[in-house]
């Protein structure tokens, strides 16, 4: 038996209509771009952006998330086999190390700051480690 069909759920999502998977779709990607918005401007953690914070606003991050995101929407419309978020990627963060070398580091925008050494172990997968679920999960 395949390990898709397990559970069943590609038959269920079949019968999910194509506007409410477009609408899930839409307001997921929506929510990605409004919690970015405050990273995009540079603004300290835990600001929700306004119009009383423009003073805050660094100029530099705001260009330099602009023209990455530019970037990758042309080059995905110019050359559509080039991983396209993957070179805007590359390209903004080579951008940002440059200015932060030649100026002062503060200037380029703020960084996320250092990734986790280890995988993040998810405790909601114990409970399927017993033989009942597995058991469950293989009939």
């Amino acid at each position: 038996m395949p390990t898709r069909a397990w559970l069943g759920l590609a038959r269920l999502a079949r019968m999910v209509p194509q506007p409410v998977l477009a609408g899930i779709m839409n307001s997921t990607a929506l929510l990605v771009v409004l919690a970015q918005v405050p990273v995009l401007l540079d603004l300290p953690p835990g600001t929700k952006p306004s119009l009383d914070h423009l003073d805050a606003v660094n100029p530099a991050s705001l260009a330099l998330g602009l023209d990455a995101a530019a970037a990758i929407w042309l080059l995905a419309r110019r050359w559509s086999r080039l991983p396209a978020v993957l070179l805007g990627l590359i390209a903004g963060t080579a951008v940002h190390a440059l200015l932060s070398t030649l100026g002062d580091e503060a200037a380029a925008g703020a960084r996320v700051g250092l990734l986790p050494l280890a995988l993040p172990w998810p405790p909601a997968l114990l409970a399927l480690s017993d033989s009942a679920s597995l058991d469950l999960l293989q009939a």
